[in-house]
Order: structure tokens, then C-alpha cells, then sequence
């Protein structure tokens, strides 16, 4: 029913601090100009990332403060956790692959 559980892990305080910082200066912002990432196109607190994007870069955004991840069609959509919670229609608005991009 509503029985659930969480996976919890020790976070070095240090990498919060970097998060912090880098979040502070704006540089989430510069977050579409890093190759294979674009602003999602109805979505201001989203990215969308081409597919099999490498660790490294989940994680950098990660740092930047986008965390909740919707996947649909080879395409992944990465979005600051603070804003509403996932809905079926956030999986619709991904944009399809298909257009070639």
C-alpha cells in the first residue's frame, strides 16, 4: 500500500559546499551551453539531454541542482527536484527524437 522506504548515503560536506557556491554565482544557467544539453522547450526548470549522456555530466548537473530525471524515447529530461512532482504529462512534453535534432 503506502509502505515505502529510502536508500540514504553520507554526502561529503564539501560537495554540498561546491553546490552551493556554483549555484550561487548562476552558473546552473550556463547549464545549455554544455554540449548535448538544451533548454527543454516548455519547461524553465528543465533540461534535456541527448541520449546516453555520460555520468560525469548527470553528475555536474547534479552539483547544479537538477535531480528528478524523466526518460522517454532515447530522450532524457533533467529537472531541479524543488518543483512539483513528476506527472504523466511531463512525459509527453518531452521533445521526440524523431524531428532530428
Amino acid at each position: 500500500g503506502n509502505d515505502g522506504f529510502f536508500i540514504v548515503h553520507d554526502v561529503n560536506p564539501a560537495w554540498l559546499r561546491v553546490s552551493a557556491l556554483l549555484r550561487g554565482l548562476g552558473v546552473d544557467h550556463l547549464a545549455p551551453f554544455i554540449p548535448g544539453v538544451k533548454k527543454h522547450p516548455k519547461r524553465a526548470d528543465a533540461l534535456v539531454l541527448g541520449s546516453d549522456p555520460s555520468r560525469i555530466l548527470i553528475g555536474m548537473l547534479h552539483l547544479l541542482g537538477f535531480r528528478k530525471r524523466v526518460e522517454a524515447e532515447r530522450v532524457l529530461m533533467i529537472r531541479r527536484a524543488e518543483h512539483e512532482p513528476h506527472t504523466p504529462a511531463e512525459e509527453a512534453s518531452l521533445p521526440s527524437r524523431a524531428g532530428g535534432d
